[in-house]
């Protein structure tokens, strides 16, 4: 037996799901979903854990003689927030919203006024009626992490471990993760004779600055992708520690270039996220060109800041006007942007802004500023 076939995907997940499409359900890998409207899932970002498209679909069809106005009710309710409870309540919650239905007002048109009726979410007497789908792969990005939090734990957890090794008055003094100075780490390192310790507090240093510009753009995964690889190196024998360590200060200075890119480019950093976003990839650009294109990340910028409204994401009107808005920007972008990459880069701002910008003056921006 090949060594492939003792993966998690052989031995777990491809079994799984090919016992639930015995028992009829459909089964689809978003593994390359594309996001539009007329995507593979019908998700415009990966900020969606429901398929409203396909829940709505399904929510009309088993309950045929309720109004539109009925299905958007009981959708709202089945995807509404429920982060502020306990897992137990908002699982119990959901559980009676399945197996009794949701309480709905509908015009009366007998006597007049309204009336309330039980829209089914399952029809249990006839499961076949049901849309039963299993996706597997399904990429969901939800709100970043406290880095301060995490920052926190880390230099307490390092704290404890030099303390452990008895080096707190025979030897250099701890690391301050959060104001490093890498020169006087690199001394630090040669003199010391827990290097081991020495190489975690730098290896923590750089987790936590990857995590906070990442977290800013996220175009900049490859310099995480570095990072793991440089462990990874280290880990099984291709590197030892002197060199790892030399490795990891030079990543970390590359760190500090990336942090003031946005100054060289002459532009802020939200902008340099919309002009990455647009160039990363990109055609071959000439230099007149790349401003051409600064120019619309700083006009997108703009006019998107000027449209966030309260509770915008979960406005079909707001949403479907900002798109608008992304495409006609985008319009302005050199002749080199092809229609399928203009397409793309469409679809990247959008998911972009609705990841960062949950509510007008509200983000990850606002929040590390």
């Amino acid at each position: 037996m090949s060594l492939h076939a003792w993966t998690e995907d052989q031995l777990v997940e491809q079994p799984a799901i090919g016992l639930f499409a015995a028992l009829g359900w459909q089964t689809v890998s978003a593994l390359q979903e594309n996001f539009a409207a007329g995507g593979s899932l019908g998700r415009e970002t990966r900020g969606e854990v429901v398929l409203t498209d396909r829940l709505r679909t399904a929510l009309t069809q088993l309950n045929p003689g309720l109004p539109a106005e009925a299905i958007q009710t009981a959708i709202d309710e089945l995807a509404r927030d429920r982060s502020a409870m306990s897992l137990e309540a908002a699982n119990r919650e959901i559980y009676r919203l399945l197996k009794d239905g949701i309480s709905v007002s509908v015009p009366d048109r007998e006597h007049g006024g309204q009336k309330t009726e039980r829209l089914r979410v399952v029809d249990w007497a006839q499961p076949k009626q049901n849309d039963f789908l299993l996706v597997s792969q399904l990429s969901v990005v939800g709100n970043p992490p406290d880095i301060a939090t995490i920052l926190g734990q880390i230099t307490g957890l390092l704290d404890e471990s030099i303390a452990g090794l008895s080096i707190g008055e025979s030897g250099p003094p701890p690391i301050d993760l959060s104001k490093i100075n890498f020169e006087s780490l690199t001394q630090r390192f040669q003199e010391s004779k827990h290097r081991n310790t020495d190489l975690e507090a730098l290896k923590a240093a750089i987790f936590a600055k990857l995590e906070k510009l990442i977290r800013l753009n996220r175009t900049r995964a490859d310099f995480a992708e570095k990072f793991e690889a440089l462990i990874e190196s280290y880990n099984n024998g291709s590197r030892n520690i002197e060199q790892l360590f030399e490795e990891l200060l030079k990543l970390s200075m590359s760190l500090d270039a990336e942090q003031e890119r946005h100054v060289r480019e002459q532009l802020s950093e939200e902008e340099l996220v919309i002009f990455d976003i647009l160039t990363r990839p990109a055609p071959e650009l000439s230099a007149a060109e790349r401003d051409d294109v600064k120019k619309v990340a700083k006009t997108l910028l703009e006019r998107l800041k000027s449209m966030l409204v309260l509770n915008w994401r979960q406005k079909s009107a707001a949403r479907s006007t900002l798109k608008l808005a992304i495409e006609d920007t985008l319009d302005l972008l050199p002749a080199a942007y092809d229609r399928p990459l203009y397409s793309q880069k469409c679809s990247a701002l959008f998911e972009h802004v609705y990841e960062s910008y949950p509510e007008k003056n509200a983000g990850v921006y606002t929040e590390v500023g």
